[in-house]
């Protein structure tokens, strides 16, 4: 039988997420001054897989046994956190708002659920179409006053395949990835980005990064 610090470990896990994704477009506000949103997310890839492989290493995480299960993982990776985050940050640094953006990737969980039932087939109960509309909903109030009605085609763009990107990913991760270590798995997904995006930033992103102690605290904190 699970402990009560156990249970109380597991309780704390989603508003711990909650905290660290919202979050996340605040850091991701605050870098971009400092830095490109590409060569910032590059950073954030190199230093997140090396993070990764001291403690998969440590813990003695067990690797995928083919290729074709580092190919799965590599390519929910680009889905989840090259496309997702790369359209993220160019919107972002195009001038569109933090709020604006939260509130439009705010539509993922929807958009997953659509996705969910013609790929996968799962079914979805009244009770968790209530709690998505809440969510939504919630998103809104929080963002409501930094939603701008006029957006850029561009930023419009670059958050639509952001959406895209993260619906399509998490479902491909749940399909032919939910076996692999979770330890190994960011290894190779953080990897899998940065060799993905190194010549993208040599050939478009020639700014130099500003390497101040707001934009050490963005990073470490994105």
């Amino acid at each position: 039988m699970p402990t009560a610090a156990h249970t109380r470990r597991q309780l704390a896990f989603p508003f711990l997420f909650v905290l660290l994704w919202s979050t996340g477009f605040i850091a991701a506000k605050y870098g971009l001054a400092y830095a490109p949103p590409l060569t910032f997310l590059l950073y954030r890839f190199v230093l997140v897989a090396a993070l990764m492989g001291i403690v998969a290493v440590a813990t003695r995480a067990v690797w995928p046994a083919t290729l074709a299960q580092v190919g799965h993982v590599a390519v929910s990776a680009w889905l989840v956190h090259g496309v997702y985050l790369g359209g993220v940050l160019v919107a972002i640094a195009g001038g569109m708002s933090a709020g604006m953006a939260a509130m439009l990737v705010g539509l993922q969980p929807i958009l997953t659920v659509l996705l969910a039932r013609g790929w996968l087939g799962e079914r979805v109960v009244p009770r968790q179409w209530l709690g998505l509309a809440l969510g939504l909903a919630g998103v809104w109030l929080v963002v409501r006053h930094k939603v701008e009605l006029t957006v850029d085609s561009a930023g419009l763009t670059a958050i639509a395949l952001a959406l895209v990107g993260i619906s399509v990913g998490t479902l491909y991760q749940k399909r032919y990835c939910s076996h692999v270590d979770l330890r190994c798995s960011a290894v190779i997904q953080f990897a899998a980005c940065a060799l993905a995006y190194l010549p993208i930033v040599l050939a478009f992103e020639h700014a130099p990064v500003r390497w101040t102690p707001e934009f050490a605290f963005a990073l470490g904190w994105a």
